[in-house]
Order: C-alpha cells, then structure tokens, then sequence
C-alpha cells in the first residue's frame, strides 16, 4: 500500500470518526429537544383540562365538568377513577390505559409507550383534593411523526456524512499526491541515475515549498552535487595518474622489445 493511500485512508477515517460523533450528537440534541417539547405540550393540556374538573360531595369525578372538554389535536385524554374504571376518554373509543404503570405511579411521570398499532408519549397525573385521591389523568399523544423526522434525520446525516467522506477523500488524495510529488521525483531520478550513471541530473525545485520534503530534496540534490564532484576529482585523478605512468610504460615495454 503507497503512502499516499495510507494518508488518504487514515485521515479519511479520522474525519468520518468526527463526523459520526458530531451526527450522533446532532441526533441526540434534537431528539431531546422533540421529546422536551412533546412533554411541556402534554403538561400544558393536563394542566388545562384539571383546571376544569370538579369532584363530587363523594370526591368522585363531576363528568358535568369536563363533558365539554375537547383536547387539541392529536391529543388522546383518558381518567381513570381509584378502582381503575374509566370515566372519561377522548376520543371516545378509548378504552385501555395509554400507560398501566402510569396508572400506579402515585406520582406524574411520563412513559414512552409502544404497541402493535402506535407509540405513544403519555403523562400521568394523580387528581387529588382534600378528601383524598380523587383519580388519575392521562395525557396521551401519538409519538409517529417524531420517529419519523428521527428517521429523516438518521438518514440525512448519514447521506451528509458519506458525501463529506467522499469528498474530503478525493481532497486529500489529491493534497498528499501535490505534497508527496518531490518524494516520486527523488525515487525517480535516483532510480534513473543508478541505472545511467548521471550524476549531473538534479531534482527540480520548482513548486517545492519550504518544508520538511522541501529541504529533502535540498540535501538530496546537494549530496548528489558532492557525489558529481568526488567523481570528477576521482576521473581527473585516473586520467592524470594515466597519463604519467603511460611514458615510463612505454620506455619499459620499449626496452623489453629490445632484450
């Protein structure tokens, strides 16, 4: 595997990492602020509807008082007397607790409850007077558009992410390759030089900034410069050493002829 593709898949993979942390934070932030909202609207319509109800001299529910009661939209209401029967539901066919254990909570609590045919979101508030509990009311709403922005949400982030993975991968793919160039080139030309013997090729410094791989190639040009110079002070030495010895060469093998 290149260097090249090893910093490319690296900060690649560093960059996805980050991405996928600050989605999943995304995420989260915005699913709390959904849920936050959801239950401050159910708070609002319990308190609304408990404002309005009355009890009887038994201290049971007056089904006078909230007989005209209508929720906003989407809103399901149910309450629930101490024996558990129902008096009060909207819509209508209402006839299971939103939330059992909502129902024997003693205490208002919201649940997320799940089922076959919806998911709910459901606040359960203990009604009580001075002669003691009177019920409990439960405030319902239908959780199936927020799993679906979650889901959209999801999905968007997910798409966002792969394209910025994507698209910074070709980035710095391309950013090593510009940065890694000068070191193709030193491989290169020193590949070259082993095979023709051509000490006087140099790496070309143009577009070569001033950086670690810069001043490589400075010292590698610079080394190849000595190199050029031992070589030719070495020829030059040969030659001369050659031509020295070539006289006395001459009268030896002259003198050899004559014996």
């Amino acid at each position: 595997m290149s260097l090249r593709l090893r910093f490319s898949l690296l900060y690649t993979s560093l960059l996805g990492g980050v991405l996928l942390l600050f989605g999943g934070l995304v995420y989260g932030l915005v699913s709390v602020i959904l849920l936050n909202q959801i239950d401050y609207t159910l708070t609002q319509e319990a308190q609304s509807l408990i404002s309005r109800l009355k009890a009887t001299a038994t201290n049971q529910l007056d089904l006078n008082s909230a007989s005209q009661y209508e929720p906003t939209q989407n809103i399901l209401i149910q309450f629930w007397n101490t024996d558990q029967e129902l008096l009060l539901a909207r819509p209508t066919m209402l006839k299971t607790p939103l939330d059992n254990d909502g129902l024997r909570s003693g205490v208002p609590i919201f649940h997320s409850v799940q089922s076959n045919e919806y998911y709910l979101r459901v606040l359960s508030v203990p009604v009580t007077t001075a002669r003691g509990p009177v019920g409990v009311l439960q405030v319902g709403i239908n959780m199936g558009i927020v799993v679906a922005l979650q889901r959209s949400l999801a999905v968007v982030l997910s798409l966002l992410t792969l394209l910025a993975m994507v698209l910074s991968g070709l980035v710095i793919w391309f950013v090593t390759g510009r940065a890694l160039a000068p070191i193709s080139t030193l491989t290169r030309v020193a590949t070259e030089i082993t095979r023709a013997d051509d000490l006087s090729r140099r790496i070309p410094m143009q577009g070569i900034s001033n950086d670690e791989v810069g001043r490589l190639v400075v010292a590698f040009n610079d080394t190849l410069e000595r190199l050029e110079q031992l070589f030719t002070t070495q020829s030059r030495f040969l030659a001369d050493v050659s031509h020295e010895l070539r006289t006395p060469l001459t009268v030896i093998k002259g003198n050899l002829s004559l014996m």
